[in-house]
């Protein structure tokens, strides 16, 4: 395989022949039959020609540009994981298609379509942002003392974006 795909190629490449070689397989086997063992992943994969890795054309996702200051904005939303109404959230990064929020009351991220974002947001007023800041840490901790307990993550504690954010309240941010 050439060196120069990057391992997102050669991934899709790899799925790619492990498809073709179960298209290979009959269906229906008998119950007596004694099948050879399969060949392994790298040996299909190295099966291609450098000529057909190089036609591959690989779709890359516009990169998100990070939002350099604190903006609050309102949107109605109708997801299973904040809910169903107009909810407010912190804009964290865009792109030309999509658009990173962060919801500081569940202390999750989440992304929509820039499109969705033009039509329906509008900015946030009356944002206290001490207030906002009480209450993110206190979910964290919250978040902190219900994963220490079952030693797992149930809930989030927003990772970084909830630092960025809550840096963006206290001021600190550049």
């Amino acid at each position: 395989m050439s060196d120069t795909l990057s391992p997102a190629q050669k991934a899709w490449v790899t799925r790619r022949a492990k498809m073709a070689a179960a298209a290979t397989v009959p269906a229906i086997l008998p119950v007596t039959s004694t099948l050879a063992p399969a060949p392994s992943a790298s040996a299909i994969v190295n099966t291609y020609s450098d000529a057909d890795l190089a036609n591959i054309k690989v779709y890359r996702a516009p990169e998100m540009v990070a939002v350099d200051e604190f903006r609050m904005v309102e949107i109605y939303l109708d997801r299973a994981d904040v809910g169903c109404g107009r909810r407010r959230f912190v804009v964290m990064a865009m792109s030309k298609d999509r658009v990173r929020l962060f919801n500081p009351s569940r202390l999750i991220t989440i992304e929509i379509p820039r499109k969705q974002f033009d039509m329906g947001h509008l900015l946030a007023k009356k944002v206290d942002r001490k207030l906002l800041a009480r209450l993110m840490r206190e979910n964290i901790a919250t978040a902190d003392r219900v994963n220490d307990r079952v030693q797992e993550d149930r809930l989030s504690d927003g990772g970084p974006d909830a630092v960025k954010v809550l840096e963006w309240l206290d001021g600190r941010a550049a």
